[in-house]
Formats: C-alpha cells, sequence, structure tokens
C-alpha cells in the first residue's frame, strides 16, 4: 500500500486530477474514513466475526430474509440452495440481498467503496474530528492494471461485485460499488469450504499489477472547508441518505452556522 500524506484538500484534488489523465480506461474505487489509523475492516470484521463460512453467513441471510420480508412486504428472489463458486469471479450468492441488508446496518462481508473521490470525501470528513485524529483517509482502489488477476483458492482473493443491481436507493445515490474477499480452507471434517477473510491481508502481500491500494491522509482541520465545497457539488448528508434526520442537518449546518 502507498501512503500519500498531503498538506491540503487542494492537493488531493490535483492528486485525483492526474490519475484520472493517466488512468483513461480504467475506474478506480474510492473509501473514506475518518480516522486514518483504521484499516479495511468490514463491519462483518467489526462485528467480530473474522474469517467467516461464506455457506454459514448465506445461511443468516436466508434467516433474516424472511423477517425482513415480513415487516417491509418486499420480496426477495433468493434460492436457498448454496452454491459455491468455485473461482471467486462472482458475487456471493445473494448479493442484491446482501447490499440491501449491509445499508441498514447488518454486518456484512461487503467493503462499500464510491466511484466519487468526492462522495469518498465526505464520508471522511462528515464526522471528522482534529482533537481524535489529525488526519482522515481516502482509500483509492484499481483491481487491476489491465491484464486480469491472477490468484490460488488457498489465498486470500477481492473480486469486485459490480453496480447494477436492484436493490436498495442509497446504492445509487452514493454511486456505491463493493468489493469481497474470500479464500478456500480445510474443514476439521476434511471437507474444503470458502470463508471470508480480511482485505488488508491482500494488500499485505503488495502486488504491482493488481489489487493496487493507495492511501491518501488529508488533515482533518479542512473539514469545514471541504464539507462547505462538498455542498456546493450537492453532495451531502440529504443527498446521499434522503432521510428526514440527514435533512435536518444539512438545514442545521446552513442556520446554525
Amino acid at each position: 500500500m502507498n501512503v500519500i500524506t498531503l498538506k491540503s484538500w487542494e492537493e488531493f484534488e490535483s492528486k485525483i486530477e492526474a490519475l484520472g489523465k493517466k488512468l483513461q480506461y480504467l475506474r478506480p474505487l474510492f473509501r473514506g474514513q475518518k480516522k486514518s489509523e483504521w484499516s479495511l475492516d468490514t463491519t462483518l470484521e467489526r462485528s467480530g466475526a473474522v474469517d467467516y463460512s461464506v455457506e454459514k453467513y448465506f445461511r443468516n441471510i436466508i434467516s433474516a430474509r424472511r423477517k425482513v420480508e415480513t415487516v417491509t412486504g418486499k420480496k426477495w428472489e433468493v434460492s436457498e440452495d448454496f452454491k459455491q463458486d468455485e473461482n471467486y469471479v462472482y458475487a456471493p450468492q445473494g448479493y442484491e440481498f446482501m447490499v440491501y441488508l449491509r445499508h441498514h446496518g447488518f454486518p456484512s462481508p461487503l467493503l462499500d467503496w464510491s466511484r466519487s473521490p468526492y462522495i469518498a470525501a465526505f464520508f471522511a470528513f462528515h464526522h471528522a474530528d482534529p482533537k481524535i485524529s489529525e488526519f482522515v483517509a481516502i482509500f483509492e482502489y484499481i483491481e487491476d492494471i489491465g491484464f486480469g488477476k491472477l490468484s490460488d483458492r488457498s489465498e486470500s482473493r477481492i473480486s469486485t461485485c459490480g453496480p447494477w443491481i436492484s436493490t436498495d436507493k442509497r446504492h445509487f445515490l452514493q454511486q456505491s460499488e463493493y468489493t469481497v474477499c474470500r479464500k478456500q480452507v480445510r474443514n476439521p471434517n476434511g471437507t474444503f469450504g470458502d470463508i471470508y477473510t480480511k482485505h488488508q491481508d491482500v494488500f499485505a502481500r503488495g502486488d504491482e499489477e493488481q489489487d493496487i491500494l493507495t492511501k491518501y491522509l488529508i488533515p482533518s482541520s479542512e473539514r469545514e472547508r471541504v464539507l462547505r465545497k462538498l455542498q456546493l457539488m450537492n453532495i451531502t448528508s440529504y443527498s446521499l441518505f434522503e432521510s428526514i434526520e440527514s435533512l435536518l442537518e444539512l438545514i442545521a449546518l446552513d442556520v446554525i452556522n
């Protein structure tokens, strides 16, 4: 992972502009985090479930689906027959429903990104506090540089899952995409199964042609200036979530400040 420490927001914009000219045919993904010290962990990992069985997680969401459908009245077309992905090329089974659950707080092995560096910047600066962390972090991820990906199933592999799905509206408002990291392990009974693993395991390998990660550190003290600029671009909590709470937050920003 390449770590770049910047002095200002404008330096970050210059980096992004230069990246766009250099990688005309590649589409990096971006993720913002309010504390630069945080690693790239999924919400499933944050809940304490590390190296979690892919099949077990699938059974969990099938159980959750019945309850969600009862409460919301929305039906999800998810086969209850688990199918193992032999090559880790595709998104996990039940992907669309997994995204819906992810957006509503259910622990997920999906790591969420945005195709927009500015939306990633909003999530980095929105709740940033210079008294707690000197820098925010914006991550830039490039899956490969055009030569495809090579991996062994016994090693962790990151897969991008694609944006075009029918799921929660927030997915499109936030220009979201997701990655998932999996590998094959031998079970105690001698059979083989898949587990969700940490993205950091892949990034630690430092490959130069695939899974390329850059971490930009931007001073947290830039928060108010950056959020004001993003507001002019209509990137606000309300435009990204469309909830009453986010609308009132936007109004308070104008009225109180």
